[in-house]
């Protein structure tokens, strides 16, 4: 049941990374807004998107489209918000197009700290996950390993652990760079960095010993 949650996230997630990457390369027009507004959900808490539209002209063809950033990301109520005031509908706004196909389009160029949140955020439940797929995997293929851990620990797929906790550096690292997001959810971002390397950190102790010890 969690796989079903996990991994189609970190796909969109990963996506999204992978999409906004490419706005490095996008031409920029100038565009205007044409409505800015401030969506709020209500699932077991309220939840904030700015709601921008705009519109920019290329090569004498008129273009809209409301994609602020590719990037899955979390909204504080303050952040959202201030997205939306300094985005008044009628004011004039840079907008980021793909040359070969000018839809297609961002109203923010590169990678921001939100996208990179995001990576990090979703860091523990990919390692968690990932550690029970292993635990699985060596249960049902009929190893006689008496004790829990032995079985994780012999298969051969588990010593790939003790790799996954680098990536929470640079990721942890690069949230505390760039000041484009709220101090609030850089913080949460870096709590869960320091969990996945302690969770990880623990499993390579584990494997390299029984590595050793083999």
């Amino acid at each position: 049941f969690v796989s079903v949650i996990i991994l189609p996230m970190s796909f969109l997630i990963i996506r999204g990374i992978v999409n906004q990457t490419r706005s490095l390369s996008f031409a920029e027009a100038k565009g205007t807004v044409l409505s800015s507004s401030l969506k709020v959900t209500n699932n077991e808490g309220p939840s904030y998107a700015p709601k921008i539209a705009y519109r920019y002209d290329v090569d004498g063809e008129t273009f809209r489209n409301d994609v602020i950033s590719h990037e899955v990301q979390i909204f504080t109520e303050k952040y959202a918000g201030d997205l939306v005031a300094a985005n008044p509908t009628g004011t004039p706004m840079s907008v980021y197009y793909n040359e070969s196909n000018p839809q297609d389009s961002t109203a923010t160029r590169g990678i921001t700290g939100g996208g990179l949140l995001m990576v990090v955020f979703m860091i523990p439940f990919n390692i968690v996950f990932l550690f029970c797929a292993v635990a699985a995997w060596c249960v049902f293929s009929g190893k006689d390993d008496e004790a829990y851990l032995d079985r994780i620990t012999s298969c051969p797929l588990a010593s790939g652990f003790k790799w996954l906790f680098w990536p929470c550096i640079p990721a942890a690292a690069a949230v505390l760079i760039i000041p484009d997001y709220p101090p609030s959810l850089t913080l949460v971002a870096i709590v869960f960095a320091i969990l996945a390397l302690i969770f990880t950190a623990g499993c390579a102790k584990s494997f390299l010993s029984s590595d050793s010890d083999a």
